[in-house]
Formats: C-alpha cells, sequence, structure tokens
C-alpha cells in the first residue's frame, strides 16, 4: 500500500494513532464446573449454554472459562463521532477497534490454554455468541452474566 501511496494507508496510520489512546482493555474472567451435558445443553450450576455449538466443542467439558473482553467505549464514541466529518477515519477507527478487541480476545484465550496445559487439561477451540450455531441471545441471557458484578463499565448489549 505503501509503494502505491494509497490513501486506505494513511487514514489507516491516522486511525492507529488516534485509536491507540482511547483504548480501555477490560478482561473478565470466571470459571465454571459442567454439572450435566444433555439435549445440546451444558449446565453450570448457575446457568447453562446450548445450541449445536455448543454441543459440538463442549459436550466433554469439565469445566468452562466464560469471559468478557472489551476495549471500552471511548474509541466507539470517537468513531461516531467523526463520521459526519470524516466516514474514512470512523471506518478505519472501527476496524481498529475490532482488531484489538480479537486481539485482546486472542491473548486471554492463550492465558486460558497455557493454565489448562499446567493443569494437564486441554481447550477447546474459543466460542462467541454470535457464530454459527450459537446464536447472541442464547450466550448472552441474563443466568450467564455472573460476570456482571464487575463488568468494569462493559454493558452488553442484544447484538454483542
Amino acid at each position: 500500500m505503501r509503494q502505491r501511496r494509497s490513501s486506505a494507508f494513511g487514514v489507516a496510520e491516522q486511525a492507529v494513532a488516534a485509536g491507540s489512546s482511547l483504548l480501555g482493555p477490560v478482561v473478565l474472567t470466571e470459571s465454571f464446573q459442567v454439572k450435566e451435558f444433555r439435549h445440546e445443553r451444558l449446565s453450570l450450576g448457575h446457568g447453562h449454554l446450548s445450541g449445536p455449538l455448543v454441543a459440538e466443542h463442549l459436550h466433554a467439558a469439565r469445566s468452562v472459562v466464560l469471559a468478557i473482553c472489551s476495549i471500552g467505549p471511548a474509541l466507539e464514541e470517537a468513531a461516531s463521532q467523526c463520521f459526519v466529518e470524516d466516514p474514512a477515519l470512523a471506518l478505519g477507527l472501527d476496524a481498529f477497534g475490532s482488531a484489538a478487541v480479537d486481539l485482546l480476545g486472542q491473548a486471554m484465550c492463550q492465558m486460558v490454554d497455557e493454565q489448562a496445559n499446567a493443569e494437564g487439561e486441554r481447550t477447546s477451540v474459543p466460542l462467541s455468541p454470535g457464530l454459527v450455531g450459537w446464536p447472541v441471545a442464547n450466550g448472552q441471557r441474563p443466568d450467564l452474566r455472573p460476570l456482571g458484578r464487575g463488568l468494569g463499565g462493559v454493558r452488553l448489549t442484544e447484538g454483542t
């Protein structure tokens, strides 16, 4: 992109520069023992996970780590504010935010993997509500929000 002097490269650089100071990463996790698995439903005692994706990957699980990863609201607010005057930058900020929260989630998953390996356990692939086979509504029901005790400013919505 630099060689072609693409304007997209400049927007990307501007988004990274402006967005970096707006990141407020928060990771909340809690581990639950699996009580029972039956009919695509994994009972955790406090709540349950259900759906075809859950059944496929977690049917033999003995425990589950629930996690919430967020970069905070500042970047999204900045992208919304600049959308009218500079839609390209707003989209760049949004893309930067998506990449940042994805990297935060990957780092959290790596930590869980390392802890499981140290204990002689294995992990499944990371699962997120909204993936095919696990609708957002199934993964973010009120009985699955025990992390809500200390959300650190994280707000769960219908679409996230």
